[in-house]
């Protein structure tokens, strides 16, 4: 019995906290390494979809390695970007995209990233009910980009 609850929560200490982590927020597959606009350097292009109605104070963003055969995939955290506040989700706001229902941020790329390695990108949101959500995402870093 123990074995079948760890195996199915991941190891996460409390099951329901993951649950309701998971209502909050999404981090599509949409999410890429892309060479910057001006093909200076590379930015990660991340898709964030609000999972409910609670406005959200702040995003913050961890880039990480992946550990493939650890417990805890995350390895050495690569990038830590300060806090975004995205806006409102109207059709005004330039990082809102109505039809995907998610918050598209650019985040520039500041330090050498190993090449060709896959990687887990990280996003946590404080609600203003005073939530706390996240999601994980992977990605590979192209060796065709150029920059740091």
């Amino acid at each position: 019995m123990a074995a079948g609850v760890f195996l199915s929560t991941g190891c996460v200490s409390d099951p329901l906290d993951t649950q309701r982590r998971s209502v909050c927020l999404r981090l599509l597959a949409l999410t890429t390494f892309e060479p910057d606009s001006d093909d200076q350097g590379k930015v990660v292009r991340a898709f964030v979809q609000p999972a409910d109605s609670a406005p959200v104070q702040w995003y913050r963003f961890e880039l990480y390695e992946r550990m493939p055969y650890d417990i805890n995939p995350r390895g050495k955290r690569l990038l830590l970007w300060p806090e975004i506040e995205p806006g409102l989700p109207r059709p005004d706001n330039a990082q809102w995209h109505q039809r995907l229902g998610a918050y598209e941020i650019v985040l520039p790329v500041t330090e050498p990233i190993p090449r060709g390695k896959r990687l887990l990108l990280e996003v946590t949101a404080l609600t203003a009910d005073g939530r706390h959500c996240s999601d994980t995402v992977e990605i590979e870093s192209n060796s065709n980009l150029t920059g740091p």
